[in-house]
């Protein structure tokens, strides 16, 4: 029975996960006369020990568990407050993208400080500088160059009105850019070239396709023997919108009227139109490149031949063979073959 007994306590201890080391029963005293009372509260006394014992190791165990998980927990929190406070830089970078674009019915101001406010905390603009006070309060004054296009102009007054109207809109991006970008070149040229937007160095300047993109297209008007001084280039936005970001759809519709006038008094014999921007514009499509470049279409009676724009073939190398035959297709037009 006693046997039976202590088997029970051991497989209950055991169930509890817990190990019981001891002599065994028949060693307790067996040699040297021990009682079988005795041996019970010796075997029991065992027991209990061990029991104790183990439970400490348990306790341990668990306190140390506890400091691994709190480490963990720490390290995990750590975590989750470089990756909150990476969603809200991310945030606060679309907050910013998102007011540039989102001014209706914001005081420009108000809007100006805070824009100029913002990025100078996060530091996301590269080129601070040119959203300063200064450029913000004398945005409604006539910038130098499109000053001297204008006063270059006094032969041609239907040329010289559209650039003061052109200077007269009221436009966000006009109070964030350097520069009014309108055109560069020969105003008696045949051809005329259309771009989208100017950039960093183009606001700089206050000249179209002057940075990277600009060389490159020198060097393939080059290539079918034009240079920028027979032609005329101009952009479908006359003003750098900030970051560099695609022209929005309101500020496309405010300057497309502008650049169809000029177009009329230019009257080339062809349109060069680079990019998705001036296509979908001008030629009133959603269509994509891919589908619109490689022939002529018509822009007021004008032909006009589509291709890719020199900042995508940077990007992009392996589509120049395809923008290199739209200027083949250009000369053609040039020299009355088309």
């Amino acid at each position: 029975m006693k046997h039976d007994l202590y088997k029970c306590v051991l497989q209950f201890y055991r169930a509890l996960g817990i190990d019981i080391i001891f002599d065994s029963m028949d060693s307790l005293g067996a040699s040297s006369g021990v009682s079988s009372k005795r041996k019970e509260v010796s075997l029991l006394n065992n027991i209990s020990a061990s029991c104790n014992h183990q439970y400490n190791n348990s306790k341990i165990s668990n306190n140390s568990y506890k400091v691994k998980n709190n480490d963990i927990n720490k390290h995990n929190n750590i975590d989750n407050e470089d990756i909150d406070n990476e969603e809200l830089s991310i945030n606060n970078t679309i907050s910013n993208s998102t007011d540039i674009i989102n001014y209706r019915n914001v005081d420009r101001s108000t809007y100006n400080k805070e824009f100029v406010s913002n990025n100078a905390r996060t530091g996301k603009c590269n080129d601070i500088n040119h959203f300063n006070n200064s450029t913000l309060n004398n945005a409604n004054v006539m910038n130098n160059s499109l000053h001297n296009i204008i006063n270059q102009c006094d032969n041609n007054p239907l040329l010289r009105q559209l650039l003061v109207d052109i200077d007269n809109i009221d436009c966000i991006i006009k109070h964030t850019a350097r520069n009014t970008v309108v055109f560069d070149g020969n105003i008696n040229s045949e051809v005329m070239i259309i771009g989208e937007a100017p950039g960093q160095e183009e606001d700089i300047q206050g000249k179209p396709f002057v940075g990277q993109s600009g060389m490159l297209l020198n060097n393939m008007l080059r290539s079918i023997g034009l240079s920028r001084e027979n032609v005329i280039i101009s952009n479908i936005v006359f003003w750098r919108p900030p970051f560099n970001r695609t022209p929005s759809t309101d500020e496309i519709s405010l300057c497309l009227p502008y650049v169809q006038r000029l177009i009329e008094i230019i009257m080339p014999k062809v349109l060069l139109l680079l990019g998705a921007v001036s296509n979908h514009a001008l030629l009133n499509t959603m269509a994509p490149m891919s589908r619109l470049r490689g022939s002529v279409n018509n822009v007021s009676g004008i032909k006009a031949v589509s291709t890719y724009h020199p900042a995508y073939l940077l990007r992009s190398s392996t589509q120049k063979k395809y923008a290199f035959h739209d200027f083949l297709l250009l000369k053609h037009i040039i020299e009355g073959e088309i």
